[in-house]
């Protein structure tokens, strides 16, 4: 849309969380900050949100839906693995 996705640790948000804000408007919450989850970096797209980071310490991969704005964390099989984005 016509939103900026601004990935922010305003408000005491050390993990950071993720805000929108349109040109000339107040900022809103999208993805609300969390202490044990760290977000590292995200890319944008029409209808996804892609967030790296650390869930609890390990490396982690959510997707944010724009549609039915749910948040889905990608699930690895071994109890520790790394990745690399």
């Amino acid at each position: 849309g016509d939103d900026f996705i601004v990935l922010t640790n305003e408000g005491d948000s050390e993990n950071f969380k993720i805000m929108t804000a349109k040109e000339d408007g107040p900022w809103n919450e999208l993805i609300p900050y969390d202490k044990n989850f760290y977000i590292e970096n995200l890319d944008a797209f029409k209808n996804y949100l892609v967030l790296y980071g650390r869930q609890d310490g390990l490396p982690n991969i959510t997707i944010y839906n724009f549609n039915d704005q749910t948040l889905n964390a990608l699930h690895f099989k071994e109890d520790i693995y790394d990745l690399d984005y």
